[in-house]
């Protein structure tokens, strides 16, 4: 309660977007919350014409906030110019194009990768693929959701390729359609 209260003081939030479940975490000021669950008839309401936002490469796309390992957690602010700069970066790297089609999203939504697995799929008009936390080391599971979209793009943890490599090695198995396979933040043996 206390690192969300403070979180939302430091961004001066005008508006969070949550769900009714967490009510208990959040601190008593609710008159800023907007429950996508609770609310969500309210919301359809709502014009649905897109609105023109005048959002430029110099605005803020979200703050992310450091562990607080030093004491005190520090916002780190990210401009959408940022993470253009980012897409550019990976198109050429890892040869992105329009002909991906499916990325597999695997981080959590607050960890700093989950904005780059959007990003890509974005930037590139493909579709993102969710992956339940659950079944990352599910190797039978996680193949099944690969399969399954025909994801050609994923970011994995070397431990979750591995137990996903060992998996379709047993079973004589081949990532076909997979295109971009990007690993890392660790050493990778196979």
């Amino acid at each position: 309660k206390e690192r969300l209260s403070f979180m939302l003081e430091d961004t001066k939030s005008s508006i969070l977007l949550t769900q009714a479940k967490f009510k208990d975490y959040l601190f008593e000021k609710e008159s800023n919350f907007i429950f996508l669950d609770s609310d969500w008839e309210t919301i359809q309401k709502e014009n649905k014409k897109n609105i023109k936002s005048g959002v430029n490469a110099d605005n803020i796309a979200y703050v992310i906030y450091t562990s607080g390992s030093m004491g005190r957690s520090k916002g780190v602010v990210v401009e959408h110019g940022s993470l253009i700069n980012a897409f550019w970066a990976w198109e050429k790297a890892y040869n992105i194009s329009s002909d991906t089609t499916s990325h597999l999203q695997m981080a959590s939504f607050s960890f700093d990768v989950f904005s780059g697995d959007i990003i890509r799929t974005l930037c590139c008009g493909a579709k993102l693929i969710l992956c339940p936390r659950e079944i990352l080391l599910s190797a039978h599971e996680l193949w099944s959701l690969i399969d399954k979209y025909k994801v050609d793009c994923c970011e994995f943890v070397p431990v979750v390729l591995k137990n996903l490599s060992d998996y379709l090695k047993e079973r004589n198995q081949k990532m076909d359609c997979m295109s971009i396979l990007i690993v890392g933040s660790d050493s990778f043996h196979l």
